[in-house]
């Protein structure tokens, strides 16, 4: 008689395993780079020292209020939702990829609009004039990438991207409340285009000047929060598509232009 065969360890412990990995690295690693946290905060080393005061206060009293929270959820519930958070706590602390929240705000809430553009103009107004409102459009964000080097040149990269996401959710709202004349769609679309292109230049420039040793890095994950903005704007333009109608796309996109502005000062704060 063979002997049984002892039960295969479950993968997802390996994952458990894992996230524990993650969460202690990111408790006790504070002991080795506490001379570099210091200098970035630009306060010292006892002051800096404070973080793990916080971290072990934080931990004492809120695990005991969140276990009691959440005592009807599913254990993998509260797992999942720990890590994530905990991912979205960790990327937030970090300069560069705050500073580069406000980039995706602005592309999602631009390709949000954007990839839908000529059938919601096509619902506004006769397709005889769709080939010249594209062509304004595009002209509008010529004219702003031109401008945005001449805008960070001369007043920095933070109040030329506020400006420009400001614009951009303006331009969105008028888009949806505004008589859709030839002549009104033509000039709000423009207006838009300046805005949403003149952020480039600002945005990269204040990259730069947070981490200008490593201009190349932070340059591509530039690139990278435009193009995953790209795809969640793509989902969020189907989804408002599919809740209302192709006409309330310019609501959809202001109001993540208005988180590109909010992000951009929350940003701007924690700096």
């Amino acid at each position: 008689m063979s002997p049984a065969k002892a039960p295969r360890l479950n993968w997802r412990i390996f994952l458990l395993a894992l996230g524990t990995f993650a969460l202690g690295t990111d408790a006790f690693v504070i002991a080795g780079i506490l001379p570099q946290l210091a200098a970035g905060l630009d306060v010292g080393i006892e002051a800096a020292g404070q973080v793990v005061s916080a971290y072990s206060l934080t931990y004492a009293f809120g695990a005991p209020l969140i276990a009691a929270a959440v005592s009807r959820w599913r254990r993998g519930q509260v797992v999942i939702a720990g890590l994530a958070m905990f991912t979205v706590a960790n990327l937030l602390s970090a300069p560069v990829l705050l500073a580069l929240l406000p980039m995706l705000m602005w592309s999602t809430g631009y390709f949000a609009v954007y990839i839908y553009l000529a059938p919601m103009l096509a619902s506004w107004t006769s397709s005889d004039h769709l080939a010249e409102l594209l062509l304004v459009f595009g002209l509008g964000c010529l004219a702003g990438n031109r401008m945005g080097g001449w805008l960070a040149d001369r007043y920095g990269p933070f109040r030329p991207i506020l400006v420009c996401a400001a614009g951009g959710a303006l331009s969105q709202a008028l888009l949806a409340m505004s008589p859709h004349s030839a002549f009104a769609l033509a000039s709000l679309l423009v207006a838009w285009g300046v805005c949403s292109w003149a952020n480039f230049a600002p945005q990269q420039s204040g990259l730069l000047s947070i981490e200008p040793d490593h201009g190349p890095l932070v340059l591509s994950l530039n690139n990278s929060m435009n193009y995953l903005g790209s795809a969640l704007g793509a989902a969020v333009g189907a989804l408002t598509i599919s809740a209302t109608s192709v006409t309330y796309l310019p609501f959809a996109g202001g109001a993540l232009y208005l988180a590109a502005v909010l992000a951009l000062l929350v940003s701007r704060r924690w700096r």
